[in-house]
């Protein structure tokens, strides 16, 4: 893919009317791998209606969340949201803020990242960010090697 290119989001197949899990609005950042490609993504949600845990990745629920990613959805859609694992998810009140911290640190890695957008400048600080970025990395250290 040349630079610009924007891809297309593959429609998901429209199924049958499910349940929604009424839950309560919690923002929070999460991290995921796909199996086949050892690689992840981060992303962060804010949401009334699918920010538990028990909705992501859920095809049980109506309500249940995937990615905004384009091209998660498009892998999703293609190979199911069991292609994909959920290394982790972080509830936090500033979960964007967490996010940028997160990708920006993390710039290192962008062989095994399918985010796009790094942040440049250096994000705001909290203190359990540098916990979080260290648990990530020590999970991803052994796939470098």
């Amino acid at each position: 893919m040349g630079k610009g290119y924007k891809q297309k989001a593959i429609p998901f197949k429209k199924k049958k009317k499910k349940e929604i899990l009424k839950v309560e609005r919690k923002p929070y950042v999460y991290i995921i791998r796909h199996k086949q490609s050892n690689k992840y993504y981060i992303g962060c949600k804010y949401s009334k209606s699918s920010c538990n845990k028990i909705l992501f990745f859920n095809t049980n629920y109506a309500n249940s969340y995937f990615t905004s990613s384009v091209k998660i959805r498009n892998m999703i859609t293609l190979t199911g949201p069991k292609a994909f694992e959920i290394i982790d998810i972080i509830e936090h009140k500033k979960a964007f803020d967490l996010e940028q911290y997160l990708l920006h640190n993390l710039q290192d890695y962008k062989s095994i990242l399918y985010n796009r957008n790094f942040p440049k400048k250096k994000q705001s600080f909290h203190p359990e960010f540098s916990q979080i970025l260290e648990k990530f990395r020590y999970h991803i250290e052994p796939t470098i090697l």
